[in-house]
């Protein structure tokens, strides 16, 4: 969360109807009262980020180019579009991913979501991107081969309180959908 603590999954029952969170560990152990700091985040607008953002940055050719390369000219043009392809095979079909595909992706190359006051953070493993997409990773100088330097995305955001929850607001717009079921029963 925003103070550095780790988040928790946690849900919610409401008239039969599962609500999914992450939520601060300081509210967990010490409840609301006590702790005064930490958050309750609705797990879907968090995992919407996330999921666009990693999207967005795998459709980015050069920006992925770039991050696996952990190397200058020297690399073969053979791997260069051996990586190009595999990139563009996962960005293609980024938004037709199983759930259950898109879930172990994320658990394998995240390893960490830090979720600030400003913006959400995304590292990434270039090491496990890498593997994933079933490619070797550039040789660079200075570091080691077949590592790769962490990867950072970032999305600007505005947390908003709306009663216990905070709310997610994307800076560019596009905040994730919300549905209204109010709405729905109505019609």
């Amino acid at each position: 969360d925003a103070d550095g603590e780790r988040m928790t999954p946690t849900h919610s029952l409401k008239k039969g109807k599962r609500y999914r969170y992450y939520v601060s560990a300081a509210l967990i152990s010490a409840g609301r009262d006590k702790a005064g700091k930490g958050q309750r985040l609705p797990a879907a607008a968090i995992e919407a980020i996330v999921g666009r953002r990693i999207g967005d940055w795998l459709a980015d050719l050069p920006g992925v180019m770039e991050a696996l390369r952990t190397g200058g000219p020297d690399q073969s043009a053979r791997n260069q579009k051996d990586i190009a392809a595999a990139v563009a095979r996962l960005a293609s079909r980024w938004d037709e991913l199983p759930a259950q595909d898109l879930r172990q992706f994320l658990r394998t190359v995240c390893t960490r979501i830090e979720v600030r006051h400003d913006q959400v953070e995304i590292g990434l493993s270039g090491e496990a991107l890498a593997r994933q997409l079933g490619v070797p990773i550039m040789a660079k100088d200075g570091i080691a081969p077949g590592e790769a330097a962490p990867i950072t995305l970032v999305v600007p955001v505005r947390l908003r309180r709306a009663g216990l929850e905070m709310r997610l607001i994307v800076e560019d717009g596009t905040e994730p959908a919300r549905i209204d079921h109010g709405i729905i029963r109505v019609l």
